[in-house]
């Protein structure tokens, strides 16, 4: 997929300085404004955080360009299956292996341990119950997640 925005990168803000999470604010009293209400944070992380969830998700990073008065970026399709499926095996082997440390844990506990959002540790987790490697203990904001003994 490719997206197209007229303009460059503001100020004098490089493309690899923006890829290393430095930022240049054009309207800086709408951004403290929408950093207030809670819209806007992180400022100068967005294409790192970009980078991450392709890494997620077994994708290739994407492609940031500057052409002419134009900032483009290319996102790409799995080409292999096998790219998210290491990557899927490598994020399930990191909840075993914590598992095995601890007795028991929280979804949100092993999110925060493996550096993923809770959604996508979650769909992991009930792979892994669904493949019989961990078991669920409680019902809903009680649940716990411990090794099949």
């Amino acid at each position: 997929m490719e997206i197209s925005s007229p303009g460059t990168l503001y100020g004098t803000l490089t493309l690899e300085e923006a890829l290393s999470g430095r930022s240049s604010v054009r309207n800086k009293t709408l951004a403290r404004t929408l950093e207030k209400v809670h819209v806007l944070e992180g400022w100068g992380s967005g294409f790192q955080r970009i980078n991450t969830m392709c890494q997620e998700y077994g994708v290739a990073l994407p492609e940031f360009t500057e052409i002419g008065d134009m900032f483009r970026v290319n996102f790409y399709r799995r080409q292999n299956s096998e790219i998210g499926d290491k990557s899927a095996i490598n994020f399930k082997k990191m909840i075993v292996e914590y598992l095995a440390e601890h007795e028991e844990a929280r979804s949100q506990e092993i999110a925060d341990v493996i550096g993923l959002k809770i959604s996508r540790t979650k769909d992991y987790i009930t792979e892994l119950v669904e493949e019989g490697k961990i078991v669920s203990n409680g019902a809903n904001k009680n649940r716990t997640y411990s090794l099949k003994k």
